[in-house]
This record gives structure tokens, sequence and C-alpha cells, in this order.
């Protein structure tokens, strides 16, 4: 299937960078928000994108006409402007209220083979897919920022979600030139990006806060790509520990590492699975394999 016009809910960075991407693929757009100053900033935002994009191309690379892409984007405040799209990507505030109101009239507006992926990091998309009539049409889609530069997105599977809608979600990532990373639905986003000092103090440049689970080493991998800066240290540091929780009593969270000089720094956030508190633990040396065995050792 050869996906022609998509909705997207919400003009914000992610449903801005969303519909510019559909736009440079062919397909045309129609962005929804309750804000006309924000539509206008959105339609600003893409053009002035395309515009330094243009800027910086490759000599081989084909150049997208900033006014021609940006007319193919709808920018609207008419929800009824959905009546004929095949596929809704919607990007609104992680307020469970509002979702609540848009899923039922999305429902109500779209044809009955339309598929809603919800661009959420932290709402159950089997609780999205109970505000319809559809809730096998229902999935999830976390996108990268900025949405037209990255080329993988992380598709979460609710409670209902079918083969049929996975297979038609992966088709469209591939429209849009994306590989798909499917993962089931649990809370929290499975791989981002952060500050380690959002859970640890220590200050660094950054890490990737991953979820895994047994035997998700396509997850892991999708995490891996996206941290530019892991070395052969951290990476095989963290899939020693993640292979000793495998086997113990822990579900990890998220797990940071870092290379000062010669000193691997390998740091996890945890919760025991028979229940409580989450724990967090450290460990440091020059031995990836030694790093992790003291990390795990120290969250027994």
């Amino acid at each position: 299937m050869t996906y022609q016009k998509v909705g997207v809910i919400g003009a914000g960075v992610m449903g801005t960078g969303v519909a510019q991407n559909l736009a440079q693929r062919g397909m045309r757009a129609v962005l929804v928000d309750v804000s006309e100053p924000v539509l206008t900033k959105a339609r600003e935002t893409i053009f002035n994108s395309l515009r330094v994009a243009g800027m910086f191309r490759r000599d081989d690379a084909p150049v997208a006409d900033p006014e021609q892409t940006v007319g193919m984007i709808e920018f609207t405040t008419d929800y009824t402007r959905l009546a004929d799209v095949q596929f809704v990507v919607e990007n609104v505030v992680e307020k469970l209220a509002i979702k609540t109101e848009i899923y039922p009239r999305l429902d109500a507006i779209c044809p009955p083979e339309c598929i809603f992926a919800a661009n959420t990091s932290a709402i159950s998309i089997t609780k999205l897919g109970g505000f319809t009539k559809r809730p096998d049409k229902v999935l999830g889609m976390h996108f990268m920022n900025p949405v037209p530069m990255k080329s993988m997105v992380e598709v979460i599977r609710g409670h209902h979600t079918s083969e049929e809608t996975l297979v038609r979600g992966k088709a469209f990532l591939a429209q849009l030139g994306k590989e798909a990373v499917v993962v089931n639905d649990m809370p929290g986003l499975r791989v981002r990006r952060l500050p380690e000092s959002e859970f640890f103090p220590a200050a660094g440049q950054g890490a990737i806060a991953l979820e895994i689970r047994a035997g998700d080493a396509r997850t892991y991998e999708f995490a891996r790509a996206l941290n530019h800066d892991a070395t052969w240290q951290r990476i095989s540091a963290e899939r020693e520990f993640l292979r000793l929780l495998d086997a113990g009593c822990h579900t990890p969270v998220g797990v940071f590492s870092s290379l000062v000089g010669d000193v691997l720094h390998l740091k996890a956030l945890v919760f025991p699975e028979a229940g409580g508190e989450p724990r967090s633990g450290e460990a440091s040396g020059s031995d990836p394999l030694e790093v992790a065995q003291a990390l795990f050792q120290s969250l027994k």
C-alpha cells in the first residue's frame, strides 16, 4: 500500500517535523492544531528548515523546493479535513485528558481503515486504543528529533494492535525512509537520549537511557546506533551488565556509560522484580567485563 495523504495532529516540534518529512517524501499532509498562531509558526519553521537544508546539501543530493514542499501540507484547525486520510500520527502534549478527547474525535471522522499512530512516551497504547472503536488499528510511533534527519523509529505494539497494523505501520515508515524497531507496550520510553543528570548527579555529555527486556537485542542495537560516541568499551560493558541482569532479579530502566581517558564509568537504575523502590549503582575501572560484574554485584 502506498500512502498518499496523512493526518498529523499537533503542530509542535514533533508534529512539524513529521509533516515536513511527509511532504519531502511526496505525501500530502494535513497538519491539525487548535491554534492558528502555532500553525503559522509551523509553516515558517518548515519553510526555513528546507531553505537551510538546501544550503548545506551534498552536490549530488536532490534539492527540495521550499515553496513546493510546504504546498504539500495543509495547515488547519478543522478536524473534518481528516475525512480522507489513510494514516494519522498524533503528537499532542502528554496529557491523558487531552488525548481522551482527540481519539474518539478521530475515530468518528477518519475512514474505518485508517491507522492511528501515537507519538507518545508515557501513555499506554492499549489505553489509547480503548478510546476508539478500532483498537486493533492503534499503535505507537516514537519518532526521534529532528524527525526528517533520523532514520529509525520505535514502533510500540499495544495489546490489541494487529499484525496487519504493524505491517502497514512498517510500510508507512519505509515510505518515509525510516526503519522500524518494534517493542511491546510498557510505561515510559524504550530508548531515549537524555543528560545523565536526570538520573545521576554526576555530569556527563549524555547517555542512552534504555529499557531492555530479555532477548530484546534489536532494541539494544537501536539504542547503540543512536549513541554516536559509543566505544567498544562502553558497548561491551553495557552488554555484559544486561546479560547478567537477564539471569538476575532486577528489571533495568536505565544503563549509562562514559569513558574518561582510560577509565570506564558504568551506572544503572533498576527496579527489583519483587517490588520496592528503584535502586541505582555505579562502578568504574579499565576492564569492561570487570566493571559490569562490579556494578551487578553492587545491585544484588
